[in-house]
């Protein structure tokens, strides 16, 4: 808030149209060998009213962002794999949140649980291991499979 309040010109309020060119940044992870941050850029759309997330890397170096997912869903909570290569995260681009890993090298999503009820966040040991085996723990330490 302190961040959007400082682009403001001094002396104008807050307006509820401020609200829909929010955006703020959330849930900052770096990955093992402390080379990179990923995070999350959340913002409303004022079309649907709904809440949105993309993922986001940076260098630690320093440099330009660059977004990592990208649509009008929900990213978030992301974790990154041990050896920096992945990054599991919860979307609700599915229909419904669900754990989904991103490989850095192809820039693909994969949706790794299909679960009733939705994750409440990603556990690290977890993700890493991505077989029927390994998201069926999951998904029942999470809640019954769909």
């Amino acid at each position: 808030m302190l961040l959007f309040a400082a682009c403001l010109p001094a002396g104008q309020p807050l307006t509820p149209a401020d609200w829909w060119d929010w955006r703020d940044l959330a849930s900052p992870r770096i990955n093992a060998d402390g080379s990179a941050v990923v995070y999350v850029e959340r913002w409303n759309r004022r079309e649907d009213d709904r809440f949105c997330g993309n993922l986001w890397t940076v260098s630690t170096a320093g440099g330009a962002p660059r977004r990592i997912t990208e649509g009008i869903w929900l990213d978030s909570l992301p974790v990154w794999s041990p050896d920096g290569g992945r990054i599991a995260f919860v979307s609700d681009r599915s229909g419904s949140p669900q754990i989904w890993t991103r490989r850095m090298d192809l820039g693909s999503d994969f949706q790794v649980t299909r679960l009733a009820m939705p994750p409440l966040s990603v556990t690290a040991r977890y993700p890493w291991r991505i077989n029927s085996a390994a998201t069926s723990e999951l998904a029942s330490s999470c809640g019954s499979e769909s």
